[in-house]
């Protein structure tokens, strides 16, 4: 009898065992798949900016910088690119939302130049903004990075292009706000024949 209650028992510990390496194995499964589903939620699928689209730190005496670039950087004619406009923030400093009013406050702006090969697809993408502590309106802080996404005409010709984009912003840190201003920023990417 006690032979086979201890046969029984090791027996019940190893199939206890592997049914708990397969919970946790069908649960690491599962965490995978939720991390992946909500990545393609917020966003992450979207193609990264590349790495030197804004070439400084913002200070105390420019609070704001920005960049822009196309990414791919090297395209055929009637692909689609991204248009991505970037914008660093000195900390305590706020700039104010695209898509929101903002009272008084003067919102962020994006004015296209588009070249004759290269056409709009979409509207601009705006990044996500907060409520305003200090008073009204929503505002980006640290950086916001703005894209959109542009169709090279079937016929452009090899070569390179450019765009131009105004970037219109109202800079504030908490005591203060500065006078509107505008950057022009330029990115440029290369038309390649097709093989």
């Amino acid at each position: 009898m006690i032979v086979r209650v201890l046969s029984w028992r090791r027996s019940w510990n190893l199939s206890f065992r592997a049914s708990q390496e397969e919970i946790v194995r069908q649960r690491c499964v599962l965490r995978g798949w939720a991390l992946g589903l909500i990545a393609l939620g917020l966003g992450f699928d979207e193609p990264t900016p590349p790495a030197s689209v804004v070439k400084e730190e913002p200070s105390a005496r420019k609070p704001v910088v920005a960049g822009a670039a196309i990414s791919p950087g090297k395209v055929k004619a009637g692909d689609t690119v991204t248009l991505v406009v970037q914008a660093k923030i000195a900390p305590t400093w706020h700039i104010y939302a695209a898509d929101q009013e903002s009272g008084s406050s003067i919102p962020t702006t994006l004015k296209l130049k588009l070249p004759k090969s290269v056409e709009s697809k979409s509207d601009w993408s705006y990044p996500a903004s907060i409520p305003n502590r200090e008073g009204e309106g929503s505002i980006y802080e640290a950086q916001a990075t703005f894209r959109r996404t542009l169709k090279v005409a079937s016929d452009a010709p090899s070569g390179p292009i450019e765009v131009t984009c105004e970037f219109g912003y109202q800079a504030c840190d908490p005591f203060t706000c500065r006078p509107p201003a505008k950057l022009t920023l330029k990115a440029k990417a290369v038309v390649v024949s097709s093989p």
